[in-house]
């Protein structure tokens, strides 16, 4: 048995259906968007000193090139930007980091690339957030 079974969403129930944009980020900034209730928006600069981002927070964040995801004390991940290379390095804890379907382990980060998508779960509390890449705006 599929053990990601047990957490699929019921096809009986009302889903909240996601109603926001997606666009591209600022000044050629490479720019994530939360997926879930919480409408997370960063946008990761090329310079500037290393910084976090609370993910619990719905405001728009600009940060640095090198910001770290949380929630409270909990620190799931750090996003680094090289020029236009984007990648995401997961840190150690109760939780696990996908991207693109793929699990991440602590110490090997993964490249972005436009539309990767970025999945931070914890089994135990039915925790998840949903993060989408879409690449740098190039007009």
């Amino acid at each position: 048995m599929n053990g990601r079974f047990i957490y699929a969403r019921s096809p009986f129930t009302d889903a909240e259906i996601w109603r926001g944009e997606i666009v591209a980020g600022g000044d050629n900034e490479p720019t994530l968007y939360g997926l879930n209730k919480k409408k997370v928006q960063i946008s990761v600069r090329s310079a500037g000193y290393p910084g976090s981002v609370d993910l619990s927070d719905a405001r728009p964040a600009r940060t640095t090139f090198s910001p770290l995801l949380r929630e409270g004390n909990r620190q799931f991940c750090e996003l680094t930007r090289d020029h236009d290379r984007l990648t995401v390095d997961p840190k150690q804890g109760d939780w696990a980091i996908f991207v693109d379907g793929k699990k991440m382990s602590v110490g090997q980060p993964a490249e972005l690339t436009p539309l990767s998508l970025i999945v931070i779960e914890r089994r135990d509390t039915n925790y998840r957030r949903n993060l989408i890449y879409l690449g740098e705006d190039v007009s």
